[in-house]
């Protein structure tokens, strides 16, 4: 019996350590997917107003602008809603607003309006979205939270560099109406992966 009782520990145990890696490899997904939607139309934001607007760097630069100032203040909302809401609900908080960001760069086409809500949402989510998963992944597996954390840099990297390629690709094909798209569905399978982490998914 007391063999029994043994191995039916060490089969849960073992368990709650793959729902653990389930979780992690969802919350790695998330940045890898958040960070490439974000690159195919973040860096070429000058060319892309350029295109639908047909105006300058200033009005990019103002966009730039807004995004830095939204992202300031979404990181400080974001560290202040953590404690009463959890990184989990702040989390999806900050990936809707990534999502509804990539949605406005989408339908701008031709309105500044769009391409400014567009960053204005954009700035809430990017960081703190960033942080709510190394918070997660930090509670996750406390015992190489440093090694969790490096591989999330390690794959928001990887994010930017595929996500910059496609964008690359979309501008020198001169197809500016696919980048908001196209980050619009990153994003939103991001948004996906990120619901799908919820700690009570992975407990039935």
């Amino acid at each position: 019996q007391r063999g029994q009782a043994g191995d039916a520990r060490r089969a849960a145990g073992d368990a709650c350590d793959v729902r653990r890696v389930l979780r992690v490899l969802l919350l790695l997904a998330v940045t890898l997917l958040w960070s490439a939607g974000f690159y195919v139309t973040f860096p070429y934001v000058a060319p892309l107003v350029a295109a639908q607007l047909g105006q300058g760097s200033d009005t990019a630069a103002m966009l730039f602008l807004i995004q830095g100032i939204m992202g300031f203040a979404g990181n400080v909302a974001a560290t202040r809603a953590v404690s009463p809401f959890g990184a989990y609900r702040t989390g999806i908080a900050t990936a809707s607003a990534m999502f509804v960001g990539a949605l406005c760069w989408a339908f701008a086409h031709d309105s500044i309006w769009l391409m400014v809500a567009g960053s204005i949402c954009w700035g809430l989510g990017t960081a703190s979205t960033n942080s709510m998963i190394q918070a997660r992944l930090v509670s996750l597996v406390p015992a190489v939270a440093s090694a969790a954390v490096a591989l999330n840099t390690s794959w928001l990297y990887v994010g930017q560099a595929g996500g910059s390629w496609i964008g690359a690709e979309l501008l020198a094909a001169d197809l500016f109406a696919g980048m908001g798209p196209t980050s619009a569905v990153l994003m939103g399978a991001a948004l996906v992966l990120m619901i799908a982490s919820r700690e009570r998914r992975f407990n039935a």
